[in-house]
């Protein structure tokens, strides 16, 4: 059995993905360890990496890829260890975050993912960006 955990975000309007990641900098979201893992493979399975003094050649791959099919991209919490992918998606309408490492969950129910630290974390650089829907999902496969 797996486990799908996510958090649902769609927008009035086109994100673009460096405004999208510019906002999550300074929301404290940053590419970890000195990589960008970033993802522009058609089916979303390839991921690519590169070093942070690459991040033009990744942020031109992304723009690219986002206007074609959809992007996405990793980053971490500041100096912890929570780590999220970002996909933008639905020519820019809608992003997916899924958590990746050292998960967050509610101290109040065993294993169920606590969406409300995760939330903390995005939403407040995103609401002015014309958020207009969010969904959560810890399910069980």
């Amino acid at each position: 059995m797996s486990r799908s955990r996510d958090i649902e975000i769609t927008f009035a309007g086109t994100q673009v993905v460096s405004d999208l990641i510019a906002a999550l900098e300074r929301g404290g979201w940053v590419f970890g360890e000195g990589r960008i893992r970033y993802l522009v493979d058609p089916d979303f399975f390839d991921w690519d990496e590169v070093g942070v003094p690459e991040r033009s050649k990744a942020m031109r791959e992304l723009e690219a890829a986002s206007m074609r099919h959809g992007c996405g991209f990793e980053m971490s919490w500041g100096n912890e260890e929570q780590e999220a992918s970002f996909l933008l998606l639905e020519s820019g309408r809608l992003l997916s975050v899924s958590p990746l490492a050292e998960l967050v969950f509610r101290g109040d129910a065993g294993t169920l993912l606590d969406h409300e630290w995760y939330l903390s974390k995005v939403m407040p650089v995103l609401f002015d960006r014309g958020v207009t829907g969010l969904s959560c999902r810890d399910l069980q496969d």
